[in-house]
């Protein structure tokens, strides 16, 4: 863990072509389409102040795809940051919310540039516009050790609640009992509901306390974040759902997370977007001429947004399903 480094948790709020919103922006996932075990992480260093000049670029300049793919990959590593602290400890100073402000503006203009490929499961969109929605405290820091809560670690199984330890234990008691009612009944149907629940009671807990709890604890409890993987946002940011002893399942966590870091982007489905013809200024008089420079001109600040007349263009819902997120077609637009 870097104190003077921290990962931020960036929500994507999107519009255009496909509305809703992505929880966790992940850069290799998301902008180039890589799969989410390589990484993708973004960080924040929180001791230097980021400017073009720090880069060795001139400002407002127009930066080539080489050199800015190099600077994201600076922002991808903390070895990376560590490696900018230890070339420019002269420039180092101390956290400020000036800084924190500036080094996230900087970042997001980083990541998001308009006109870039953006991908949602596979599909791909363009940016038209970003909007730095973050608040003016700057999100905040992410609380650590926090358990997950499910149905599945709940008596009603109909609220969610935590799965500490003592909620693991009663549920993984529960599930010994449930199948001792139908051994029970099946060996016994003339007990009562009551004798039934009692012996069946009697038998869990025997079960539970004649084997090593802890490694039934354990188990119980993997079965649960493995059921519940697929639910888990935090995955796109490489954070994962973890059983601690005497504890729960808890959130594995090993960097200072800035969460709240919301970015608003304007996408257009790529396959919305047909190619824009050639046009050439024909030979005439000034007259003829002037005329022809009018309509080119509305022709060329046209929305680039018609595909041909045999194809529809497409509208996108971004959502959580019972599966994780999903990219739904919701209807064709006019």
């Amino acid at each position: 863990m870097n104190k003077n480094i921290e990962q931020l948790l960036i929500k994507i709020e999107l519009k255009g072509d496909v509305i809703g919103v992505l929880p966790i922006y992940n850069y290799n996932y998301n902008l180039i389409n890589k799969s989410l075990n390589k990484g993708g992480n973004i960080y924040l260093p929180t001791e230097i102040f980021l400017t073009e000049e720090l880069f060795k670029l001139k400002k407002d300049t127009k930066i080539s795809k080489d050199i800015l793919e190099k600077l994201r990959k600076v922002f991808t590593s903390e070895d990376s940051l560590k490696k900018l602290y230890e070339e420019n400890s002269d420039k180092m100073q101390g956290e400020t919310n000036k800084l924190l402000e500036n080094n996230l503006n900087f970042i997001i203009n980083l990541f998001f540039k308009k006109g870039e490929d953006f991908y949602l499961k596979g599909n791909k969109f363009i940016i038209n516009s970003k909007k730095n929605l973050t608040d003016k405290n700057l999100g905040k820091l992410f609380k650590k050790n926090q358990y997950l809560n499910s149905k599945l670690c709940s008596p009603d199984k109909i609220n969610a609640s935590k799965c500490n330890f003592d909620n693991l234990e009663n549920e993984l008691i529960d599930s010994y009992m449930k199948k001792e009612i139908k051994f029970i009944k099946k060996i016994d149907p003339s007990l009562s509901d009551e004798e039934v629940n009692k012996k069946a009671y009697k038998e869990a807990i025997d079960k539970y306390k004649k084997g090593n709890q802890e490694e039934q604890i354990k188990n119980f409890a993997n079965t649960i974040i493995e059921k519940e993987d697929v639910k888990n946002d935090l995955k796109k940011a490489g954070i994962k759902y973890i059983y601690k002893k005497d504890k729960g399942i808890i959130l594995d966590i090993n960097n200072t997370l800035r969460e709240e870091i919301i970015v608003e982007l304007d996408l257009t489905y790529s396959k919305n977007v047909a190619a824009r013809r050639k046009f050439y200024i024909e030979r005439g008089n000034c007259k003829s001429k002037k005329n022809y420079i009018k309509q080119l001109w509305k022709k060329l600040t046209q929305k680039n947004r018609s595909v041909s007349s045999n194809e529809e263009l497409k509208k996108w819902k971004y959502e959580k399903t019972s599966n994780g997120y999903d990219l739904l077609l919701i209807k064709n637009k006019d």
